[in-house]
């Protein structure tokens, strides 16, 4: 796999750039060349003379996974459900504040046996085009829909996000009764930057950037340390019962790892054994799924700068985490 995973720009192309699979119905297909003796990258490109070349196809979706178009009221998604009959258990799957639509860990996730709506909350057909026109209720709408699903099991869902969704799937863990296992990539144990709305109303007021703490490294800037986070803003996730995974990239130049510490440390010690928190030593902010190429610093489109990321790490921990806890994601 090593193969993949550092795959880096074509030396003549742009640099800092992040590999995203935008349509995951369609496979990939590598061409690897063999060459006599070390080419460097430059040689590489503008040789023509390879020992030997084979191509390898790689797939996103397992056969009879089904995508299917979400449009039901004000609901935007893509909902993928395995082969079979099902039922089946949901997951709701949100990245950040990139907005649109990525749906490449959901279609990886119901090829391992889950049903999952990857969910756009911004920046996709009709939905709002500012992170702060985004109404709380959108995601409970969400909730109660895949819940009720037929292709669902009826004891509850589990919802993953990583970044801002991770904050978000934290608050859905929080405050709604069919939520009964969060997985948060990568997210504040707090809500953040924007303020959110609930029902046209304010919710919950987002800690601002501190800009003076404000970092730029290796050409990205690093928000590491500009939110003054305290134990009053946590979001106590605990008091509804819900599983807890936090997964923590202790390289992260966008959230401070130390944080989910403090956020476990702060829960009851009768809720304790609800929060997991698993470090992962020299990964980067965005832990994508396995095999994924490196991607130090990329643009985030809705801030319009570079930041420093440095992708990947296995998601799919999630599900050997639930079955050495013997605990099902849905509860």
């Amino acid at each position: 796999m090593g193969l993949f995973w550092c795959l880096v720009p074509d030396p003549s192309g742009s640099q800092n750039i992040r590999l995203v699979v935008k349509r995951v119905e369609q496979s990939l297909t590598f061409v690897f060349s063999v060459y006599l003796g070390h080419l460097s990258l430059q040689e590489l490109h503008t040789s023509n003379n390879p020992v030997c070349m084979t191509n390898v196809t790689r797939t996103f979706m397992a056969p009879g996974v089904r995508r299917l178009e979400v449009r039901d009221g004000r609901l935007r998604g893509i909902l993928y459900l395995p082969p079979g009959e099902g039922p089946f258990p949901g997951v709701i799957d949100m990245f950040g504040s990139s907005g649109g639509l990525m749906d490449l860990r959901a279609a990886l996730l119901s090829s391992h046996g889950f049903a999952v709506l990857a969910l756009p909350y911004f920046k996709y057909e009709d939905l709002p085009t500012e992170l702060g026109d985004v109404d709380f209720e959108y995601f409970k709408e969400a909730s109660w829909w895949l819940c009720n699903h037929n292709a669902v099991r009826n004891n509850g869902i589990g919802v993953i996000g990583v970044s801002k969704g991770g904050e978000l799937a934290q608050l859905m863990g929080w405050l709604f009764p069919e939520v009964k296992a969060v997985v948060t990539i990568n997210g504040p144990p707090a809500y953040t930057y924007i303020d959110l709305k609930w029902k046209g109303r304010l919710f919950k007021k987002g800690i601002p950037i501190d800009s003076n703490l404000l970092q730029i490294k290796e050409g990205g800037c690093s928000l590491r340390d500009v939110y003054n986070i305290h134990p009053q803003d946590f979001i106590p996730v605990w008091e509804s019962g819900a599983h807890v995974l936090a997964l923590v990239s202790d390289d992260d130049g966008q959230i401070s790892p130390h944080w989910a510490d403090e956020w476990k440390k702060s829960c009851p010690a009768e809720k304790q054994q609800l929060l997991d928190v698993v470090h992962y030593p020299g990964a980067g902010h965005l832990l994508e799924p396995p095999y994924t190429p490196h991607c130090r610093v990329c643009i985030n489109p809705s801030y319009g700068k570079f930041f420093g990321y440095s992708c990947h790490s296995p998601c799919f921990v999630v599900k050997e985490y639930y079955q050495e806890k013997r605990i099902q994601i849905t509860g």
